[in-house]
């Protein structure tokens, strides 16, 4: 039955997913995040990928609602962080990664990016926090708290997929958000939608007065990049500029990280 077949594709997820936790098979990719008008690349987003059983590695977002009902979602999340803060220690690069309202409330991971945040402030190259938009975000006390602690440290705070489900801009007025991560499926759907293009419209009027930065993902095409230009987008992220990738070799000693 379909249950059947559902549970057995959770059970195998799962098994892959531990798997990588405990023998250390997890590994980050990067993608550059450019200026939209030069094409320089201002930052890195590190994302996660999987090694499957074949040895072949995919993208961690089929693992992730298995990872979170299951409680192996935060130790994923520090395996980035360490493995982030010891890229922007020989890089100077400024990377950011990803984390949830939950990690944030997780014992003793605030503490963790803190003092990643200490031990970064002294060399080139910050973490940069990106925190998926959602209600518990203004709600939670301590999570306002983790926001104003590692900026005063240097870190920036990004918040990502702006526009879609939840998004409103009061989140970006009780928040102290540095950058906005407008939501990828809105640059995707301009051709098609008239709403889209007034909601990246909107976002960009709003954020370029209350002095945040923005980035626009998907940009995947010069069409994309067009409307990036169009709209004063500050940053582009997306296929038509970099693929996510392992950091320039020049820089980078890469045998220690693949």
């Amino acid at each position: 039955s379909d249950d059947r077949m559902r549970i057995r594709q959770t059970s195998s997820l799962y098994s892959v997913l531990l798997d990588n936790i405990k023998n250390n098979l997890l590994k980050t990719v990067f993608q550059p995040i450019v200026d939209t008008v030069t094409g320089e690349i201002s930052w890195y987003e590190a994302l996660l990928r999987v090694q499957k059983k074949d040895g072949t590695y995919e993208s961690i977002f089929k693992y992730l609602q298995i990872a979170r009902n299951t409680g192996l979602y935060n130790q994923i999340s520090r395996f980035v962080l360490n493995n982030v803060h010891k890229v922007i220690s020989e890089t100077g690069y400024d990377v950011s990664i990803n984390i949830t309202p939950g990690d944030i409330i997780h014992p003793g991971f605030m503490e963790d990016v803190i003092r990643v945040c200490e031990n970064l402030k002294l060399r080139k190259g910050n973490l940069i926090i990106e925190i998926i938009e959602c209600e518990e975000l203004i709600e939670i006390d301590l999570c306002r708290n983790f926001i104003r602690t590692v900026q005063d440290l240097g870190c920036r705070i990004a918040v990502d997929d702006f526009g879609s489900g939840y998004s409103n801009f009061s989140t970006l007025l009780n928040l102290s958000i540095d950058i906005v991560k407008i939501d990828g499926m809105l640059i995707k759907s301009v051709k098609n939608d008239i709403h889209a293009l007034s909601m990246i419209q909107s976002i960009s009027d709003f954020c370029h007065k209350a002095g945040k930065s923005i980035v626009a993902e998907y940009i995947e095409n010069e069409f994309a990049h067009n409307i990036a230009i169009e709209n004063r987008i500050h940053f582009c992220q997306g296929y038509y500029f970099g693929m996510p990738g392992n950091l320039q070799k020049q820089k980078f000693n890469e045998d220690n990280y693949c």
